[in-house]
C-alpha cells in the first residue's frame, strides 16, 4: 500500500533536486558582473563578423571571451572557447598564439583536475618550443610538466623528467634562480619517494644557491637605493643649475630695465629743468619789459642778445647731453639682447645636433643589432655542428660507467674539447684538450684536434700517450702551416690510454697536468711543459709517458685551467688549482654525477652575477679500477 507514495516521494526528491542545481547554475552565472557578461555578448558578435574575413582579429576576440570564462571560474567553457582559437590559429601557422593556447589549455584543465589532458597539452607546447629554440620557453615547460607529474603523485616521472631534461635547460640559460628552484623541486620529490639522501642532497644545492640569491638580491636591493639616492642629488644639482642660469639671465634683464628706467628719470628730470628754466625765460623777459622804460634801448637789446645766446646754448647742451645718454642706453641693450639671442641660436644649434646624433646612432644600433642577429646566428649554426662532433656524455658512460663531462664554453662555442674511443683490444684512450683563445678562433682549432687524434688513432693504429702527442704536435703544424707562417696556435691537452685488464693508466701530458685519487691521497701529475702546436726550437719535439698502477678504486679527474682561474667570491680573486685540488679530494667518494653537480653549483656560487665567465671550463671525472 505504501509503495506508491514511496515512488512519489523519490520523484519529488529528484525534482528538487534537479531545480536545486538549476538555480545553481543560474546563480553561478549571475555572479559574472554584467559589464563582463555585455563584453563576452559583444566578442561574440565581433567573432562572427572577422571570423571569415579577418581570423587572426576573430582570434583576438575568442582569447578574450575564454580570458573572461576562465576568471569567473567557467573553466569548460574557457576551454571551448580556446579551443577554437587553437584551431583557427593552427589554420593560418600563428606558432606564438598555438603555444600560448597550448599552454592555458594545459592549465585550465589542470585546474579542473583532468592532469592527463593537462599534460597532453603541455607536451604540444614543449614540442614547438623546442621547434622555435626558445631556451626560456623550454625550460619553463619541462619544469610545468614535472609539477604536473607531482601533482599526480608520479614523483619517480617528475624526479626524472627535473634530472634528465629541466635541470639541463636552466643550465644552458645560466639562470641561477630557476636553477635553486628545480633544485627545490628535486628536495620535495625525492622527500616524498622516501629518498632522505637524495633529497638531503639536493637541498643541499638549493641553500648552496639560495644563499648567494639572497645575498645578490640583498646587494642589488642596496645598489638600487644608492643609485635613486644619487640620482636625486643629480636631479636637484641640474635644477639648482638651471635656476642658477636662469637667476643669471633674469638679473641681467633686471639689470637692463634698472638702466632704462635710470635714463627715463634722467630723460624726465631734464625735461623738468627745461620747463623751468622756460619759465625763468619768460620772467626774464617779462622784467626786461618793465625796465624797458627804464633802461637805455641799447643796453636793452645787448643784455636781451646775451640771455638768448645762453639760453640757445644751454639748451643745445642739454640736448646734447640727453641724445648721448640715451644712445649709450640703446647701444647697452642692443648689445644685451644680441647676446642674448646669440645665446638662443646656439642652444637651438646644440638640441638640433644632438637630434640629428640621435638619430644616427638609432640608425647605427638597428645596423650593429641586424649584423649581431647574423653573427650570432651563424655562431649558433656552428655551436650546432660541434655539438654533433662531441660524443656525449652517455657514450663515454657505456665504456667507464662511473664517469661525467663537466662542459661549460665562456661563448657559445667551445675552445675546449674533449675525446675518447676504445681500440680492438680493449683500451680505451680519452683526453680533454684546451685549444688557444675560445669561441668561433678557439673552436675551429677543435675541429683539427678532434680530426687529428681520429686519424692518429683510428687509422694509425697508435695508441700509446706519448706517440699520439708527438703525431699530434706535427699534425697540428702542418694543418696551420706553422714552419712558413707566424702562427703560433696550438692546444694544452692531458692524454690517458686506459688498459682495463692489466689495471695499467699510461699519462702524457702537453701543459695539462691530471689528478688521480687513491686511498684518499690525491696525486698531481706533472706535464711536459710545452704545447702541442706553436713555436718548435727543439729538433723533434717529444712527450713523456708515464705509468701508473691501477690495483683499487682510483678517482680520475683531466680538465682545463677554466675552473681554476675563474674570477669570483668576495674579493674578486681565482678560484686556483689549490682551491680545485681540496675540491676534488672532498668529493671524489661521491658518485661521479653528483660530483658533477657540486662542481658545477660551486663554480656558479664562486662566480655569482658580479663576475662574468672568463674562459671555457672543461673536466672529465672517472673512477677506474
Amino acid at each position: 500500500m505504501n509503495y506508491p507514495f514511496k515512488k512519489i516521494g523519490c520523484l519529488v526528491f529528484c525534482l528538487v533536486v534537479f531545480v536545486s542545481s538549476i538555480a545553481n547554475a543560474q546563480n553561478k552565472k549571475s555572479s559574472m558582473p554584467e559589464n563582463q557578461q555585455l563584453a563576452i555578448a559583444e566578442s561574440k558578435s565581433m567573432v562572427e563578423k572577422y571570423q571569415t574575413t579577418d581570423p587572426n582579429q576573430a582570434t583576438q576576440f575568442l582569447n578574450k571571451i575564454a580570458f573572461i570564462y576562465w576568471e569567473y571560474g567557467y573553466n569548460k567553457e574557457a576551454i571551448d572557447y580556446f579551443k577554437r582559437s587553437l584551431s583557427i590559429n593552427e589554420n593560418i601557422g600563428n606558432n606564438n598564439a598555438i603555444t600560448m593556447i597550448n599552454h592555458n589549455i594545459g592549465s585550465l584543465y589542470s585546474d579542473i583536475g583532468n592532469f592527463d589532458e593537462a599534460l597532453k597539452y603541455y607536451y604540444k607546447t614543449l614540442e614547438i618550443r623546442k621547434i622555435k629554440k626558445d631556451k626560456e620557453g623550454i625550460a619553463s615547460a619541462w619544469l610545468t610538466i614535472a609539477d604536473t607529474y607531482t601533482k599526480t603523485k608520479q614523483y619517480d616521472k617528475a624526479v626524472q623528467i627535473l634530472e634528465n631534461d629541466a635541470l639541463k635547460a636552466v643550465k644552458e640559460l645560466g639562470n641561477e634562480e630557476l636553477i635553486r628552484n628545480c633544485y627545490g623541486r628535486l628536495t620535495e620529490n625525492y622527500e616524498k619517494m622516501g629518498n632522505a639522501e637524495k633529497s638531503i642532497q639536493y637541498f643541499k644545492f638549493f641553500t648552496m644557491l639560495d644563499e648567494n640569491l639572497r645575498k645578490e638580491t640583498e646587494e642589488e636591493n642596496q645598489r638600487k637605493v644608492l643609485e635613486a639616492q644619487l640620482k636625486t642629488k643629480l636631479a636637484e644639482a641640474e635644477k639648482i643649475a638651471k635656476e642658477g642660469e636662469l637667476l643669471n639671465k633674469d638679473k641681467k634683464l633686471a639689470a637692463s630695465e634698472t638702466e632704462m628706467q635710470k635714463m627715463n628719470q634722467q630723460k624726465q628730470r631734464q625735461q623738468q629743468q627745461l620747463v623751468i628754466l622756460k619759465q625763468k625765460q619768460d620772467k626774464a623777459q617779462l622784467q626786461l619789459e618793465n625796465q624797458r622804460k627804464e633802461i637805455e634801448i641799447d643796453k636793452l637789446v645787448q643784455r636781451s642778445l646775451v640771455g638768448g645766446l645762453a639760453f640757445v646754448f644751454l639748451l643745445v647742451f642739454v640736448a646734447v647731453f640727453a641724445y648721448q645718454q640715451k644712445k649709450k642706453a640703446g647701444m647697452k641693450l642692443a648689445l644685451q639682447n644680441a647676446e642674448i639671442m646669440q645665446q638662443k641660436e646656439e642652444i637651438l644649434t646644440q638640441r638640433d645636433n644632438m637630434e640629428r646624433q640621435g638619430q644616427e646612432l638609432q640608425k647605427t644600433y638597428h645596423e650593429v643589432k641586424e649584423a649581431n642577429s647574423k653573427i650570432t646566428g651563424s655562431i649558433n649554426y656552428a655551436r650546432r655542428i660541434q655539438e654533433s662532433m662531441l660524443p656525449d656524455e652517455e657514450a663515454l658512460q657505456a665504456l667507464i660507467p662511473e664517469s661525467f663531462i663537466l662542459l661549460r664554453p665562456r661563448d657559445i662555442i667551445s675552445g675546449d674539447y674533449y675525446w675518447f674511443t676504445q681500440v680492438d683490444d680493449g683500451k680505451i684512450i680519452f683526453t680533454a684538450a684546451d685549444c688557444t683563445g675560445h669561441g668561433v678562433p678557439g673552436a675551429l682549432l677543435t675541429m683539427i684536434g678532434f680530426n687529428l687524434l681520429n686519424e692518429i688513432v683510428q687509422n694509425r693504429h697508435i695508441t700509446s700517450p706519448e706517440l699520439i702527442l708527438r703525431d699530434l704536435h706535427k699534425g697540428v703544424r702542418k694543418a696551420l702551416k706553422q714552419e712558413e707562417t707566424e702562427n703560433r696556435d696550438g692546444m694544452d691537452l692531458a692524454l690517458c690510454t686506459w688498459h682495463p685488464e692489466k689495471k695499467i693508466l699510461e699519462y702524457a701530458g702537453a701543459n695539462n697536468p691530471l689528478i688521480i685519487i687513491q686511498n684518499n691521497e690525491l696525486h698531481y701529475l706533472r706535464t711536459d711543459k710545452h704545447a702541442i702546436g706553436g713555436m718548435q726550437k727543439e729538433q723533434e719535439r717529444l712527450f713523456t709517458k708515464q705509468e701508473i698502477k691501477i690495483d683499487q678504486p682510483t678517482a680520475l679527474y683531466s680538465f682545463s685551467d677554466g675552473y681554476a682561474d675563474q674570477f669570483g667570491g668576495s674579493e674578486g680573486r681565482k678560484f686556483t688549482i689549490k682551491a680545485l685540488k681540496e675540491l676534488l679530494l672532498e668529493i671524489h667518494q661521491k658518485p661521479m654525477q653528483e660530483q658533477k653537480e657540486i662542481l658545477d653549483v660551486t663554480m656558479m656560487k664562486w662566480k655569482g652575477s658580479k663576475h662574468k665567465q672568463i674562459d671555457d671550463i672543461l673536466m672529465i671525472g672517472m673512477r677506474i679500477g
